[in-house]
């Protein structure tokens, strides 16, 4: 049995209220009983369709060939169509797909009378096309001004049709006036000149030609071009060194706080590990930079922080970059609030990481400065390979 439900309105979209009534076109053995063509009903209330007893409404699945003819009786109107129910757990009213009903004889107007419809039919398409015409010619008249306006437009077209004529003529007196023989003459002396100027060129070489053969012309010239070529090339390697290329990707995110237990950290006193990323696919880490939003510390040889890269696979760790402190000999930096702090100015080791290697920023204290403050802003940019 198929389950029909769904939401039934009326014209305007309100949902409607009434019943729906369903005839078996055929009569048909679905396996378990006989399914007559006696009518079954369902009840719409506020628009939605229930059995009788207020529960899911279902029909036997249509066979092929054959389906229910459905009477909708909604707001006091009444409207018939036929439809077929498909084999399924349920169907939505509006989607059942209309059939024309079988089994049900129609009416047939003897010969006679479908002739004299066919000729009341002729007559009336006549009728109205005749009666467009006459709109149409009447429209065209009022755009044209009356009948004087008709005259004068016809006067127009003759006008134009006269100069047109006149115009024809004079090119066909022009096209006779040309003396073909003279014209053939004048392209013959033409196509002389340029053999004339071919031959003259030919084998001659073009300004600048250098005989190949001519070994010091040679090595003059490759020198020169050296001496021009090797800053240029030197130049755009420095540059293609220091500026990222379209291999390079780069991600980006902030550290707000650390939790110790359930209790959210700002300042870290202790050194403590965050996991930046894990790596999706094999890359290479090629610069690694951070940005305190609030945090400043100035450059003490005693009291400073610190920071490094690590990746960590299966549990073992590997520092990646140079430990970078605030100290005042190298590779300290004081930290100014909102300013790149960069981890990677010394290099980076320990590449690649592998799909499923996790890299880590640690940030730790040395003496006792103030402490890291965070949030922290972190960028790294890598290489995929």
């Amino acid at each position: 049995m198929t389950i029909i439900n769904g939401t039934i309105t009326d014209s305007a979209g309100v949902p409607a209220s009434g019943r729906l009534e369903f005839r078996q076109l055929v009569r048909f053995d679905d396996g378990t009983a006989q399914v007559t063509g006696t009518g079954a009903q369902a009840q719409v209330t506020d628009g939605q369709i229930r059995a009788l007893d207020g529960g899911e409404f279902s029909l036997p699945a249509s066979p092929e060939g054959t389906g229910v003819q459905i009477r909708e009786v909604l707001g006091g109107r009444t409207f018939e169509w036929a439809a077929r129910v498909p084999a399924a757990d349920q169907v939505e009213y509006r989607l059942l797909e209309p059939i024309e009903p079988v089994g049900t004889p129609e009416y047939a107007p003897p010969p006679w009378l479908t002739q004299v419809f066919a000729a009341r039919d002729e007559t009336e398409n006549a009728r109205d096309d005749t009666v467009a015409a006459i709109a149409d010619a009447h429209e065209l008249v009022d755009t044209l001004g009356g009948l004087a306006g008709i005259q004068t437009e016809v006067g127009k077209a003759e006008t134009a049709a006269a100069t047109a004529a006149s115009e024809a003529d004079r090119a066909e007196a022009a096209a006779d006036s040309i003396d073909m023989g003279a014209l053939n003459a004048r392209m013959d002396a033409t196509d002389g000149r340029v053999s004339t100027v071919e031959s003259a060129v030919a084998g001659k070489p073009s300004t600048g030609y250098v005989d190949t053969g001519d070994a010091a012309t040679l090595a003059t010239g490759r020198a020169y071009t050296d001496s021009k070529v090797a800053p240029l090339a030197s130049a755009i390697d420095t540059l293609a060194g220091t500026a990222a290329t379209v291999d390079e990707l780069i991600t980006s995110s902030r550290i707000d706080c650390n939790y110790n237990g359930t209790t959210a950290v700002v300042e870290l006193n202790v050194t403590t590990a965050f996991t930046l990323l894990i790596a999706p696919f094999a890359m290479e880490i090629v610069d690694v930079a951070l940005s305190f939003e609030r945090y400043n510390l100035a450059a003490d040889n005693t009291n400073y922080a610190r920071a490094w890269i690590q990746k960590l696979v299966n549990g073992t760790t590997t520092q990646m970059t140079t430990t970078k402190t605030t100290q005042v000999t190298a590779p300290g930096e004081a930290i100014v609030a909102r300013r790149r702090w960069s981890l990677t100015g010394a290099g980076v080791t320990g590449n690649p990481l592998q799909a499923g290697d996790l890299l880590q920023l640690v940030i730790g204290v040395t003496g006792a400065p103030a402490a890291v403050q965070l949030p922290v802003t972190w960028t790294v940019k890598y290489r995929p390979i």
